[in-house]
């Protein structure tokens, strides 16, 4: 890498947004902090939507919050020891801060509309050279690169402003088992092509300053930047793990 990358490697600053609903996120949070700080992210903000669950809205398929649960919560924690594990992740996470989110905290209006927001009060109100966006039973595969200030800096992607990432979907996490040892359903959600893009089956990284004119789930999994063309990322080179259940 000549003196130019390198110095531009150091200077680059790259941010990830997640919106949590602690009750059924905490337990897997810690592993999947460092795992994102392992392939160079500099800083994540950790949007809490409040530790109220409200089961029927999130188990009735007719409600527009549709996030199912985890089989480890068939019996779920006490309120006090998700909020003791949450803290303790984020206090054992360098550059990881945790935001009280309270649009939409009592999940009587869209999931999507109340992520929107809260990504765009955090790009808004803090500084990064690039956004990535991703859940947390998402996890990123980057297969040619060792971390995303590598794979930005990549000479094939000179002009590009927009990453749109495919992914692979896999079982059900479980807080007794790694997530090395859960395996692929062999269903790769592609984004382009013969891949055939589908929104929810994409997650983007984007350089600043972001466009907002789009559609509320687009903006999740089409999201675009002002600078530079998009790039549908090939999944040879780069793609996400996406840990079942899944809604879509």
């Amino acid at each position: 890498m000549n003196i130019i990358k390198s110095q531009y490697l150091f200077l680059m600053k790259i941010s990830l947004y997640v919106k949590i609903a602690p009750m059924i996120e905490t337990f897997f949070l810690e592993d999947w902090l460092h795992h994102n700080l392992n392939l160079g992210i500099d800083e994540i903000f950790i949007y809490n939507n409040g530790f109220e669950l409200h089961d029927d809205r999130y188990l009735d398929k007719k409600s527009k919050w549709q996030k199912k649960l985890d089989s480890i919560y068939s019996k779920l924690p006490s309120q006090k020891e998700v909020s003791d594990k949450l803290y303790n992740s984020v206090n054992n996470c360098p550059n990881a801060h945790l935001v009280s989110w309270e649009f939409n905290k009592d999940h009587t209006d869209s999931h999507v509309k109340s992520q929107v927001n809260g990504y765009k009060q955090c790009t808004t109100t803090n500084s990064s050279d690039y956004w990535l966006h991703c859940d947390v039973d998402e996890y990123f595969v980057l297969n040619e690169h060792s971390t995303f200030n590598e794979f930005i800096l990549d000479e094939r992607h000179v002009d590009v402003g927009s990453f749109w990432f495919g992914s692979e979907s896999y079982g059900s996490r479980k807080v007794d088992k790694p997530i090395s040892e859960i395996k692929s359903t062999g269903n790769f959600k592609k984004s382009r092509g013969n891949w055939k893009f589908t929104g929810c089956n994409t997650k983007c990284l984007v350089k600043s300053p972001i466009a907002w004119a789009y559609k509320h789930d687009s903006i999740i999994h089409k999201n675009r930047s002002q600078l530079g063309s998009c790039l549908h990322v090939d999944l040879n080179t780069a793609y996400f793990k996406h840990y079942g259940p899944h809604t879509g």
